[in-house]
């Protein structure tokens, strides 16, 4: 059990430097696809606690990659009992079957404790996607979605291809909005799936 209860940790060095990147934008400005797309920075391999289907175990960025043509890493905030978390947990995983048969992968990131999140989504085991806990923020920080003052993550979505490069990013600053599965599906790469129903 000890080893579940560890922190997000960055296993692979060689992509630190890019961390600073952004520090000098501001956070629209890091958030920007466009700008995203073109500088190509790398995401840390990083290693961290995650919930699926009820059971907790280590989820590896690099390992989750090994089988897909991209993935979809979904920022939703530190509390999984919230009504926007859960709302954007339901649209996740109405879309999942989508996103499989492409071969893109898609996991949602909280920033709270791997057992706050065990025990919270006991009610939610039908969700078939990997919840994981950034309880140091440290993910969060690095891909400037984190809000300090509250520790939370703002949501966002970016969409990472098999070689972790940081494609394209989505930032929903209104609690009113929802992502759009055939925007997510286009920057993954395959602009002719479309989704009848958002």
């Amino acid at each position: 059990m000890a080893a579940h209860n560890a922190p997000c940790r960055h296993v692979d060095k060689r992509t630190k430097h890019h961390a600073t990147e952004t520090h000098g934008m501001s956070g629209l400005e890091a958030m920007n696809p466009v700008r995203t797309a073109h500088n190509a920075m790398v995401a840390p391999d990083f290693n961290c606690s995650a919930v699926l289907a009820g059971e907790i175990s280590r989820f590896q960025l690099s390992a989750c990659l090994a089988n897909r043509q991209a993935l979809v890493l979904f920022f939703i905030g530190s509390d999984i009992t919230a009504p926007r978390v859960q709302k954007d947990l339901e649209w996740i995983n109405t879309h999942r079957e989508l996103f499989d048969t492409t071969h893109v992968g898609v996991v949602a990131m909280l920033t709270a404790s791997v057992e706050r999140v065990s025990q919270s989504s006991r009610g939610n085991n039908d969700l078939f996607f990997p919840l994981l806990s950034d309880m140091t923020c440290s993910v969060s920080r690095y891909f400037n979605v984190l809000n300090v003052e509250t520790r939370s993550a703002n949501r966002a979505a970016f969409i990472l291809d098999q070689q972790r490069r940081i494609r394209y990013s989505l930032l929903l600053d209104d609690d009113r909005l929802s992502h759009s599965a055939n925007t997510i599906m286009t920057m993954a790469g395959y602009p002719h799936i479309r989704c009848i129903y958002e």
